[in-house]
């Protein structure tokens, strides 16, 4: 329905009221808010909705009377409600009400036919308005039609043109910012247009000579812009019109900065070489842009680093108490010089002709000073910057480490000018000494003791001894060097990985004993309960020692012997004594089981049972001390059991005090089988490797029982095999061939093993009837032994007719059915020596059935 006049002024009251409210919560949000920030919060938020409110109320009461204001004022409560929404981002909401306003002012024709100034300033505005939305939208085809809108709207105001022409500038410098070359080349055209708006406030709309002189400046500025822009797109000879129209109007440090930037990239050094110059010498530049010109010549070109050191002193002496502008250019000189690149030796040389010039030092002298009375304590942290720039940072380190030692001794040496005087003394020690591996490095020994004594005069430790260590052994000083060792080991500081240092080196050169020597005496030390050097451990020097006499083959026995001794020592003193506890023990634990481990395969294959032995032992009573994952349960029941296998292979049925050996760690063995823990069975069924050791326990188990003669037993183990998942025959085959190897006094266990095995075997889907005639001649032998043609031998050959019975020939070795038959016919001619009839038509029957499975017997059927 229509409302009535009053009604819409009712409205109209109300919105301004709202409106107000707006006024105050703005005012309260901008006390808030630091200054040049505005924040999205809640607040924020609840005040651009309320200003939305009251603009929409307006626009539903529509326009009071005929007043042609009132429809302004509508369309003006929709650009600042968008304003608003501008400001906290919210840019969608923001184009909303600029849409909105312009449809007001569209529909009462306010757009095409402009009245007061009041109206024209209103469309400019809400062309800015809505173009500002519409470019952080990225509509930029937008925005920039609504900034030609607003150019029909300047009307000779200046304060519109100098507006217009900082949007245009603002965009330009926005795009230039990115770094697609496409927004680059764009961002030109926006700048160029700001100094087309410019130039045309010039003509008419400047009213004083103030006024001109302020949008002169504008003008120039923006006309740095297009020289910025086109350096940025590669344009140099653009940047030099830029330049050469800028130098006619002013005195600028930047239209330097511009032309050098130009001139370099046209290759033009010596001109370029004039404005750097010019700008570092300009009184009004500041220091950031003359480095930032200068690292620019560093980074671009390696030909002009002369001129570099050169405008490096002329910026030098503006900047007189400016200690970082040496640190700074010393690191962009340094930052891309590599070992590995020749053209990075020029940056060096340049480096390091500043970082030592008199001029630079005394700079650094004079601000340091005295430190209690010295006002610039900032100047150590430059101090510190500058020794570590040509000490370690890509410079010094890195041509030390590719052994370019002569660069990085002009390195280390320059960087001690640099030596905060807190930390001289130690510093300074730490450079001699790094001086001296520089000239170990070069073979230049005697220069090396030169440094090395100096550093020790200065600070006594164990590093200096370590590094005289290292040249009495390059220079094959055994006694120098073994007393070297012994220094070490009383120093304040001494470390044991000091000894584990002297052992590499020893190795290197080919000089093991130096550093067995002294290891062996401080182990006797250790031992004899003397007390230690400070932090040194016993399990150390065993480990050192260990490793050093694997080196050599000639003191593999000086390794098991020490191996063994740690064992001992281990077994005594405990392992949290021996070993100490943490991860550090894991570690050590785990180094001495592996080399024992590798040390006893070593001694089985030259077949040292007895050292064999010693060292599987070692290894499982270091395993143990592991933590319980599958891998080194799996290693510890395996040491187990090679240990009970090198036993076996040196005991016989007689040695009862190694049978008893061997039981004791089986049964350690078969504990690891049944642990209390679910986490560590599943943990032993995940190793690949579990059911095999399963069953070589169980072969070395029916060995043992066999050497005690415990023959029920060994029956029993057989029996539990057999139930094993995955239980190969071969495991039954070696039971029964282990079982023969007796006194031959049982045949009861041999006949049961290869009977389990042939019934295995044969129940296969593809036997091997190769191994089923070795296994049934044996099992005659065997049965013969106990029984000379009893029962159960003609049994057996019963049992071989029935295995040939519908095979092919060849299948079964064609040898082996001619020993049937052939035995078979000897057992019946006995049998009818000893006139026992019945039973020698028994073995003849079998011989005639066997026949026929051996066709390269057959003409003898006949005589049969």
């Amino acid at each position: 329905s229509e409302l009535s006049e009053e009604q819409r002024l009712q409205i109209w009251k109300l919105s301004y009221r709202i409106w107000n409210t707006c006024v105050d919560i703005a005012n309260s949000i901008q006390q808030q808010q630091p200054p040049g920030r505005a924040a999205v919060d809640s607040s924020a938020e609840y005040h651009a909705r309320l200003r939305q409110i009251a603009s929409e109320m307006l626009f539903l009461a529509g326009a009071v009377g005929s007043i042609r204001s009132s429809t302004l004022k509508m369309a003006t409560f929709f650009l600042r409600s968008g304003t608003t929404w501008h400001k906290i981002r919210n840019y969608k909401s923001a184009a909303g009400c600029f849409e909105r306003a312009t449809e007001i002012v569209s529909r009462d024709n306010v757009f095409s036919s402009i009245g007061t100034r009041e109206e024209q300033q209103f469309m400019f505005d809400l062309c800015l308005a809505r173009s500002r939305t519409a470019w952080e939208m990225s509509h930029k085809a937008l925005a920039s039609s609504l900034l030609g809108r607003a150019r029909g709207f300047l009307q000779d105001s200046l304060e519109r043109y100098q507006e217009l022409a900082d949007v245009y500038l603002l965009y330009g410098k926005s795009l230039l910012a990115l770094q697609d070359s496409e927004s680059k080349a764009e961002s030109v055209k926006y700048v160029e247009q700001a100094y087309e708006i410019c130039s045309e406030a010039l003509k008419g709309s400047c009213k004083s000579k103030s006024e001109e002189q302020t949008v002169t400046s504008q003008k120039l500025t923006i006309l740095r812009y297009i020289a910025a822009g086109q350096l940025q797109n590669g344009n140099f000879e653009g940047v030099l019109k830029c330049v050469s129209v800028l130098k006619g109007s002013s005195d600028h440090p930047s239209t330097s900065f511009l032309a050098f930037k130009a001139l370099l990239g046209l290759s033009r050094f010596e001109e370029a070489e004039e404005e750097l110059i010019a700008l570092i010498s300009h009184d009004k530049a500041a220091v950031e842009v003359c480095l930032s010109a200068l690292t620019f010549l560093i980074e671009e070109t390696t030909q002009q680093l002369d001129v570099a050191k050169k405008a490096f002193f002329v910026l030098l002496s503006r900047f007189s108490s400016t200690t970082d502008v040496c640190a700074s250019i010393i690191e962009k000189l340094l930052k891309q010089a590599s070992p590995a690149d020749p053209m990075s030796r020029k940056r060096v040389e340049v480096a390091l002709s500043i970082a030592t010039d008199d001029r630079v030092l005394k700079r650094f002298s004079a601000c340091a000073g005295p430190r209690l009375h010295n006002p610039l304590l900032h100047c150590r942290k430059e101090l510190e910057s500058m020794h570590a720039l040509l000490w370690n940072w890509q410079v010094g380190s890195d041509f030390f480490q590719a052994k370019d030692y002569p660069t990085a001794i002009r390195l280390f040496e320059a960087a001690m000018h640099y030596l905060p005087a807190e930390e001289e003394t130690t510093m300074r020690a730490k450079a001699l000494r790094v001086l001296c591996l520089c000239y170990l490095g070069l073979l230049q020994y005697d220069r090396a003791a030169e440094y090395v004594d100096a550093a020790e005069k200065l600070e006594p430790n164990v590093s200096c001894s370590f590094l005289k260590f290292k040249i009495c052994l390059q220079i094959n000083d055994e006694v120098g060097a073994a007393n070297q060792v012994s220094k070490m080991i009383k120093c304040a500081d001494f470390e044991p990985e000091y000894l584990t240092l002297a052992s590499h080196e020893a190795v290197a050169c080919k000089n093991i004993k130096v550093a067995v020597s002294a290891l062996s005496n401080m182990l006797v030390m250790i031992s004899s309960n003397s007390r230690p050097p400070a932090g040194t451990k016993e399990v150390t020097v065993f480990r050192n020692l260990i490793f050093l006499a694997l080196q050599d083959l000639k003191c593999q026995d000086e390794a098991v012997k020490y191996l063994k001794q740690a064992r001992q020592r281990l077994l005594e003193t405990g392992a949290e004594t021996f070993l100490g506890s943490g991860s550090s023990a894991e570690k050590e634990a785990s180094w001495f089981a592996g080399c024992a481990w590798n040390q006893g395969l070593a001694a089985a294959k030259t077949q040292d049972w007895k050292t064999c032995e010693e060292l599987f032992a070692c290894a499982s009573d270091f395993y143990a001390l592991l933590s319980d994952t599958a891998e080194n349960l799996q290693s510890l029941e395996t040491s187990l059991l090679l240990t009970v296998a090198a036993l076996l292979m040196i005991c016989n049925e007689s040695d009862t005090e190694k049978l008893k050996l061997a039981t004791v760690y089986m049964e350690k063995c078969r504990k690891l089988l049944t642990l209390p823990s679910q986490v560590h069975a599943s943990l032993l069924l995940k190793s690949p490797t579990f059911a095999s050791t399963d069953f070589y326990m169980n072969l070395l188990a029916f060995d043992l029982k066999g050497k005690m003669k415990e023959y029920k037993e060994q029956l029993e183990i057989m029996y539990r095999c057999a139930s094993l998942p995955g239980f190969k025959p071969d495991y039954f085959f070696k039971m029964a061939m282990h079982a023969c190897n007796g006194d031959g006094s049982n045949t009861e266990v041999p006949i049961a093993a290869f009977k389990s095995c042939l019934n295995l075997l044969l129940s296969s889907a593809a036997p091997d009837y190769k191994r089923a005639a070795i296994i049934m001649r044996k099992l005659i032998v065997l049965s013969d032994q106990r029984n000379k043609d009893g029962p159960e031998v003609l049994k057996l050959y019963r049992e071989a007719k029935h295995m040939l019975l519908g095979l092919q020939n060849g299948v079964y070795p064609s040898e082996e059915i001619q020993w049937l038959v052939s035995t078979a016919w000897n057992r019946a001619a006995l049998q009818v020596k000893l006139s026992r009839l019945p039973g020698a038509e028994q073995w003849m029957n079998i011989a005639l059935e066997l026949l026929s499975h051996a066709p390269a017997m057959e003409p003898q059927r006949q005589g049969m």
